[in-house]
């Protein structure tokens, strides 16, 4: 008889026994699963050998060629060239192992999976430096085994065929550093001005930094996010053995010089991330596939407005030094971006300010308007104001009483905008304006966003979206840079269709786009007034605190056919600028010289006026008084003014009657004084006058009650000629009657 430690040893080994078999039949399922898979997929040495040089072709809408990196040679270096703490500073955060392993780091594959357990996620790979390599220029960017099972097979071989020197040559000579830099030479001399054998420590392990995530670790527009991943790199480094403790305490709290002298290629980087974002692919992954990206771009106006960003005509010249000077055209009808420069070294989009005045027609008169808080006759009183303590000022410190929202919005007076805000209520408002793709944080909600004080600000490519929103008769469009997407096969991957969303009425946006044409014929951006075709117009200018000077300028145009917007702002080098760089001058100026140029040989049409849009005649005697009223039918023409209105927001209508001129009869009865008769008109004033040789002199006053109203003159004397005449006043309005003479003789 078994005993009973027999009898779980026994069982002990059959449960070994089966997990060896499960384990057996798994290592065999894999390697069945891996040559299945992988069974043909060979290294295709002719791609590899162009790595870098991308497959991607981008289009004009004219069919050329536009280039999308910032050194179209893309020039390559040897890797022997390399400073060893560069290609240290690469290894350590990228592949520790790269030397040992044989292009499969089954150490990092583990850690990466028991650390993807811990957090649930599927954060962390186990790709090496081989793996990246062929990824990128092998394979398609798909996320799954099968994908996982070629790049494993591919990297195995690229092993085998190529020295870890040339391996790391080509993978450094190819993967993004964001801003058009492809490869490590282009990055060195962009964001250095130098070449890469010359880098030192910091700027190696900066430059590593940023391939993690080219546009989070941009140094140029994230300098302190780009530095804390550096020191992450020079600590990695430090763990294993690559530098030393004084290496790392030198450069971990030192500072980088980023170079400032040249100019990002920002139409065909704007157009790589809008692909990157449309496809779901990140810019490393993208560089290598085979696409034709078709774009809107109109070559001959980018060259034009190349051709001024780089003048100095339209920039204030500081010792030498420039402000940030960036430009968007939109065609409307296609929502395509058809033109996008700066004369700075980053994407305009990335550039985020305060909008200024630019945000007032999205903010505060819109919103009024679709809601019927106001319609643009409506008076406000500007005067000094205090709410809860913010008291704003308009520009230059003076008042003007009471003014009308067209006039406010024309001349930018902040304090009708503020009071406007009030009215409406800023919860609405800023509702009102996220639909428009205007971003607002949660500390915005105060007064001051009025004048365009909001926390992060906006770019021009979100405030030409939302100012084409009026062109378009209230309907939201986002503007795009790409038109279409084929594969190597020529197969259209995507095609943009436009996303289109009625935001607000038809009736809103006509009547703030005709608010906003005043402002180009007779407001702060009458510099564009000379034309002879409807221009609607928005300035927007930001002051620097406790000082004169200004950090932004903007000037926002659109006409039926395009949108654009140009920005002028400060930098790295220039920290403010004087006054006269304000929304009407130089980025007013710049917009003059695009529209000249898109309509030198045919004009826009005029923006059409919808059914829900009437122009009314207005009563001028209660305008006077601050109050908006519809004309009554029997008003003179010379006490109206006309208006626009929404038909569902039109005033009452005035009961007033013009002042009718007064007529007087004078009869004489025997043995009877004089009597004056004449027809009132009720609420008129009615004053008889009466001259015997001396002058005119009040007789009596009368109170119109609209019937005839009969006076005996017992003041007159024998023998003695008299005349008579009769002065009526209505409001503000005065009329006088004929003149009446009499001989008065008593019978």
């Amino acid at each position: 008889m078994e005993t009973k430690s027999r009898k779980k040893g026994k069982i002990l080994l059959k449960i070994v026994s089966l997990c060896l078999c499960l384990v057996l039949i798994a290592v065999l399922s894999f390697f069945v699963f891996y040559f299945s898979v992988s069974s043909g997929v060979r290294l295709n040495e002719k791609v590899l050998a162009i790595a870098g040089n991308g497959n991607i072709t981008i289009y004009s809408n004219s069919g050329s060629e536009i280039d999308a990196k910032f050194n179209s040679s893309n020039s390559k270096i040897k890797v022997l060239d390399l400073n060893p703490y560069t290609i240290n500073a690469f290894v350590s955060m990228e592949d520790k192992r790269f030397f040992k392993h044989n292009g499969i780091d089954l150490i990092r594959i583990a850690g990466a999976f028991i650390n993807n357990l811990k957090s649930g996620s599927a954060k962390q790979g186990g790709s090496t430096i081989s793996q990246q390599l062929v990824k990128n220029s092998q394979l398609t960017q798909e996320k799954t085994y099968t994908r996982k099972i070629k790049e494993i097979k591919l990297a195995l071989e690229l092993e085998k065929k190529y020295s870890k020197n040339e391996i790391l040559e080509m993978y450094l000579n190819t993967i993004y550093f964001g801003n058009g830099c492809y490869g490590i030479e282009d990055a060195s001399q962009f964001y250095f001005n130098k070449h890469a054998s010359m880098l030192t420590l910091n700027e190696s392990a900066l430059l590593v930094a940023i391939i993690n995530a080219p546009s989070v670790y941009n140094p140029i527009t994230n300098y302190d996010k780009a530095i804390e991943r550096k020191n992450l790199v020079l600590k990695n480094m430090l763990e294993d053995g690559k530098i030393s403790q004084d290496e790392y305490d030198a450069n971990v709290n030192s500072s980088i010089k980023i170079y400032e002298g040249t100019t990002t290629n920002c139409y065909g980087q704007a157009v790589i991330e809008e692909v990157c974002d449309i496809l779901g692919v990140s810019e490393n992954n993208l560089i290598n596939m085979n696409l034709k990206i078709y774009t809107y771009l109109d070559d001959s106006l980018q060259n034009k407005i190349k051709e001024q960003v780089a003048s100095k005509s339209y920039t204030p010249q500081t010792d030498e030094k420039t402000p940030t000077l960036s430009s968007i055209v939109i065609d409307n009808k296609t929502g395509g971006i058809v033109a996008f420069a700066t004369n700075g070294r980053q994407n305009p989009n990335t550039i985020y300010s305060q909008p200024g005045s630019a945000i007032k027609p999205l903010l505060v008169y819109a919103p009024a308007i679709e809601y019927g808080v106001i319609s643009p006759a409506t008076k406000i009183l500007d005067e000094p104001i205090n709410i809860n303590g913010y008291s704003p000022q308009n520009a230059g410190k003076t008042y003007h009483g009471y003014v009308s929202a067209r006039t406010a919005l024309q001349n930018s007076l902040n304090i009708p905008a503020v009071k406007i805000l009030s009215y409406t209520g800023i919860e609405k408002s800023i509702n009102f304006a996220k639909k428009l793709g205007i971003e607002f944080e949660s500390t915005d909600k105060n007064f001051a966003i009025a004048l365009g004080g909001f926390s992060k600000g906006t770019n021009i490519t979100k405030l030409a979206n939302a100012y084409m929103t009026f062109a378009q008769n209230g309907i939201y469009n986002p503007a795009k840079f790409v038109s279409r997407i084929e594969n190597g096969n020529g197969e259209t991957i995507y095609s943009h269709n436009k996303q289109t969303t009625q935001v607000m009425k038809d009736s809103t946006a006509y009547l703030i786009t005709d608010m906003l044409i005043d402002t180009t014929k007779h407001g702060t951006a009458s510099r564009l007034s000379d034309f002879n075709f409807e221009i609607a117009s928005k300035t927007g200018t930001v002051g620097k605190v406790n000082s004169t000077d200004n950090t932004d300028a903007w000037s926002v145009s659109y006409t039926s056919r395009h949108t654009m917007v140009t920005h002028i702002n400060t930098n790295e080098s220039v920290k403010s600028m004087p006054s006269s760089v304000n929304g009407s001058t130089y980025p007013t100026l710049f917009n003059k010289g695009i529209i000249s140029y898109l309509y030198k040989s045919s004009k826009p049409e005029n923006f059409r006026q919808p059914s829900s849009v009437v122009l009314k005649d207005i009563d001028l005697i209660s305008y006077q008084n601050n109050i908006v009223e519809l004309a009554g039918n029997n008003l003179e023409e010379r006490f109206r003014k006309t208006e626009y209105f929404d038909v569902a927001n039109l005033p009452k209508t005035s009961s007033r009657e013009s002042l009718k001129t007064p007529e007087i009869s004078v009869y004489m009865f025997d043995n009877e004084f004089p009597l004056i008769k004449f027809n009132s008109q009720k609420n008129a004033t009615y004053i008889l006058l009466r001259d015997n040789g001396g002058g005119f002199v009040n007789l009596s006053n009368f109170t119109g009650t609209g019937d005839a109203i009969e006076f005996k003159d017992s003041q007159v004397k024998e023998n003695n000629v008299y005349t008579y005449k009769l002065k009526a006043v209505l409001d503000e309005d005065e009329a006088t009657s004929n003149e009446m003479k009499i001989f008065y003789k008593s019978s």
